[in-house]
């Protein structure tokens, strides 16, 4: 009887792991974005993405709004998606490097990884190294900077003082 239940502990214990890790990995998500598009965990997305193929690239939502756009916000990964609510196609992206408190706003920041053009871009990553990095980033006196590829067009929302990211917005033309 001894081994039997040692065999049960231990077999409810790998499955209890696995349940925990599966989760922890679906809590992480990359952003990338290159000269020729954008991709969400190695996916190439376009704002055709049916949302079905979004869902199962990101998980659900754990909320949704209906406002001028629909909004899926994820608490967990510090995002949100804009969705059009005539045509159903995926507007924006946006990544919360800041935690704010608005109605529609994650939870918690963003945890994932954004990548463009092969360089990773965090809550500290200055306005002198986006310059670097080749995106067109169009120079302001204010706290954002706007940028483009040929697909895409982002937003970088900078800290009054310039000194964090806070926000950036990943849009398709």
């Amino acid at each position: 009887m001894n081994k039997e239940r040692k065999k049960a502990k231990s077999k409810l214990s790998v499955l209890v792991l696995l349940f925990f890790s599966s989760i922890i990995s679906a809590q992480s998500v990359i952003i990338e974005i290159k000269s020729d598009s954008l991709y969400i965990n190695s996916k190439k997305v376009t704002k055709e993405i049916t949302l079905q193929n979004l869902r199962s690239l990101l998980g659900n939502p754990n909320r949704e709004f209906y406002k001028s756009s629909t909004i899926w916000t994820y608490d967990s990964l510090g995002l949100k998606i804009y969705i059009g609510k005539q045509d159903s196609l995926l507007e924006t992206i946006s990544l919360d490097f800041k935690k704010d408190d608005f109605e529609v706003s994650p939870r918690k920041q963003f945890n994932g990884k954004l990548i463009i053009n092969s360089q990773a871009v965090s809550a500290k990553t200055s306005i002198k190294e986006l310059e670097k990095m080749e995106i067109g980033l169009e120079s302001s006196n204010l706290d954002w900077r706007n940028a483009s590829t040929e697909y895409l067009r982002l937003l970088f929302d900078y800290s009054k003082d310039k000194k964090k990211l806070e926000v950036v917005e990943i849009s398709f033309k």
